[in-house]
């Protein structure tokens, strides 16, 4: 069976986009299907990842962190035998802890240190993918073209000789008295075939600075806006019979009042703190519980 890895890096934006139904059904058939899904993310809080997600995803790295977001990072049990990745913080960079299968439940609690990647070493891990990409086995039809479909020739069906009829150098070792390595032999992708690296970029024009992603879509009303709007949503939900409800259950209403999904999520979330919802069975479904009625 050929085997597909998927990396979410930063995948806080990718999982409020899914939702919680649709990545957990992701991460629950993935291994089955021969993918393997590694979710990269700051802060793997609940609000974000769903306790069923978490437990598809049987390996965990956690590097430092706040301390009060440990208990999202490691399994208590980890914590409990004396883990601490708040005490790093941001100032170990490189320090992690370990949790997968395969490693002796012993050493979880026991801190590593991933090995530092130097700008020198950049070129012989781009000589390496191109060999790779020669001499290494090749997707699968279906998975190529799936993955064609959407990243086009960026990642897969591309060979040495596809840019310029080369086979890639063969790989040397860095000497640590080399500070650069030329570039021959390494692949361009064809739209930046005739980009001179040596030419003066342009003056910024208005726009350029616009974030092109984590940006939430729509506007976010006042505390007491937001209250009454989101009541008033579910009580139309519940004049309907509808008593089921999810952020699915929101997109058109959404669109007519120019809110986001995200902000939807945060209120059922509060909605069920203060016991206008429960939680059901079904991840990222809520039943409302009926507002009193005056007799």
């Amino acid at each position: 069976m050929p085997f597909l890895v998927t990396w979410f890096e930063e995948a806080a934006n990718t999982l409020r986009a899914l939702g919680d139904d649709t990545f957990t059904g992701i991460a629950q058939e993935a291994r089955s299907a021969g993918i393997s899904l590694i979710v990269s993310l700051q802060r793997p809080s609940y609000d974000q990842m769903s306790t069923s997600t978490r437990a598809s995803l049987p390996s965990v790295i956690a590097l430092g962190c706040d301390p009060r977001d440990e208990g999202f990072s490691l399994p208590e049990t980890v914590l409990d035998a004396g883990a601490h990745p708040g005490a790093w913080g941001n100032r170990r960079p490189g320090y992690c802890y370990v949790v997968s299968p395969g490693i002796d439940e012993a050493r979880y609690p026991s801190p590593g240190r991933t090995r530092r990647f130097s700008l020198r070493a950049v070129p012989v891990m781009e000589r390496l993918a191109a060999w790779a990409q020669a001499n290494g086995a090749v997707a699968d039809p279906v998975t190529a073209g799936a993955a064609s479909s959407v990243a086009g020739r960026a990642y897969t069906g591309r060979t040495a000789a596809d840019d310029d009829g080369q086979q890639p150098t063969g790989l040397r070792v860095v000497r640590e008295e080399e500070d650069d390595m030329d570039d021959a032999g390494l692949l361009v992708d064809p739209e930046d075939v005739d980009i001179d690296p040596e030419e003066e970029l342009p003056e910024p024009e208005e726009g350029d600075d616009t974030p092109l992603f984590g940006e939430e879509s729509g506007r976010k009303p006042s505390p007491e806006e937001a209250r009454r709007l989101f009541a008033a949503a579910l009580a139309e939900f519940e004049d309907a019979g509808q008593m089921i409800v999810g952020p699915k259950d929101f997109m058109d209403w959404c669109d007519r009042n120019n809110l986001s999904r995200p902000w939807v999520s945060a209120r059922l979330k509060e909605a069920a703190i203060e016991g206008r919802l429960e939680p059901t069975n079904a991840t990222g479904r809520w039943r409302i519980v009926p507002t009193p009625q005056a007799a």
